[in-house]
């Protein structure tokens, strides 16, 4: 490719730099901002004009960061660039997969149907997917996940002795079985019990022992704290320490505040989202992701109705 992409910042401003470093990219010029009518003005002072494009978002509290995301993106494709690429390492409104009641929206695949005609590929960090196996079920965009594990493992090994990680619910299978394979650690689920009020309550399955083990709770959202707090209070009553507790994206409103004392937990996550809590560090892995996507010329530029 003859000239370097343009990597333009809606929110992750270190993810950006380092992209733009790694890539030997150009820092695009990108004019944000919004009316006192509540309508966003967008205005990117870069030549895209047939080069590659790559927007990097926190979309985390995402209602008012997508309509700036697909103004960004089909500007920059009427201003003829050769190819979008999307990098937000938290992907909302995945976890709405199936319509329980009559008349719900089906967020998933309704948000996914929003990014399809914006870009060309995706990239991701372990998107909530639970009766969607894969992202390609719902996206067009060629989308990539990036998996934490191994950066999770890694702070595990090299902060606890004789871990047990322990996930919330059966939902955290695919991050908590990894982990714990790569920690060569034991590791269980947590039941779930439905009360009288509506309101879960977690409990530890019987014949668990937490004996001569750190319990690590793992988890992959944490908004208000509350499902991991009730993952800890659970494994206290059965005489377990739990010596950490990790989540992959900190949704937490405050980013800037001390994260325990938002949920009375001692919390630390990985930095898909910009937050407090932030010690575990996914950037690397991202950007090697992104830069296999600016290297191969095989994925088409998809047509766009702009």
């Amino acid at each position: 490719m003859s000239k370097t992409p343009v990597i333009l910042n809606l929110g992750h401003e270190d993810l950006a730099k380092k992209l733009t470093q790694k890539l030997y990219g150009e820092s695009g010029n990108l004019v944000h901002k919004t009316f006192p009518d509540g309508e966003t003005y967008i205005r990117v002072n870069s030549n895209v004009r047939g080069r590659e494009v790559i927007i990097v978002a926190d979309l985390s509290h995402p209602n008012e960061k997508i309509v700036p995301l697909l103004l960004t993106a089909l500007n920059c494709a009427n201003m003829s660039a050769r190819r979008i690429g999307l990098v937000a390492p938290y992907l909302p409104y995945m976890r709405q997969d199936q319509v329980f009641n009559p008349g719900e929206a089906l967020s998933s695949r309704i948000f996914a149907r929003l990014l399809n005609p914006a870009f060309d590929w995706l990239i991701t960090v372990d998107p909530h997917l639970h009766r969607i196996k894969n992202l390609n079920e719902i996206f067009l965009l060629n989308p990539e996940v990036v998996r934490s594990a191994p950066k999770i493992a890694e702070w595990i090994n090299q902060n606890i002795e004789n871990p047990m990680i322990v996930g919330p619910d059966q939902e955290t299978d695919r991050w908590v079985r990894r982990v714990a394979e790569l920690c060569n650690a034991p590791f269980l689920f947590l039941q779930k019990h439905l009360q009288n009020d509506d309101m879960t309550k977690l409990s530890v399955p019987k014949n668990t022992s937490f004996k001569d083990h750190n319990i690590v709770i793992v988890h992959d959202i944490a908004s208000t704290g509350e499902t991991i707090k009730q993952s800890a209070d659970a494994v206290a009553k059965y005489g377990g320490t739990v010596a950490k507790t990790i989540c992959i994206h900190a949704l937490f409103e405050n980013r800037n505040k001390d994260h325990n004392d938002q949920a009375d937990i001692d919390l630390i996550s990985t930095n898909t989202i910009p937050h407090a809590s932030n010690v575990i560090d996914v950037h690397e892995l991202i950007v090697e992701a992104a830069l296999e996507f600016y290297l191969r010329k095989t994925i088409p530029a998809i047509h766009r109705l702009v």
